[in-house]
């Protein structure tokens, strides 16, 4: 709840909207789901590489799509 106000107020200056909410909830279980699919699936040795590809990746991933979807000016 506290991500979607603040990425609502301050970073996409967005109105907040159930809907919008609903789209950044789908985003974010999304994402989480991928971390765990990418971490079980693509085992490496050291947990710290991983750890960082997966911090480094999904915030990304997960900006994109709410700039292009959740949060899209119409």
């Amino acid at each position: 709840m506290f991500s979607y106000v603040f990425q609502s107020k301050y970073v996409f200056k967005a109105t907040f909207d159930v809907q919008k909410f609903m789209r950044f909830f789908a985003v974010q279980s999304g994402a989480f789901v991928l971390a765990y699919m990418l971490s079980t699936w693509f085992p490496l040795e050291n947990q710290y590489i991983q750890t960082l590809m997966i911090v480094a990746v999904i915030p990304l991933i997960s900006f994109v799509i709410h700039k292009l979807w959740t949060f899209k000016v119409v």
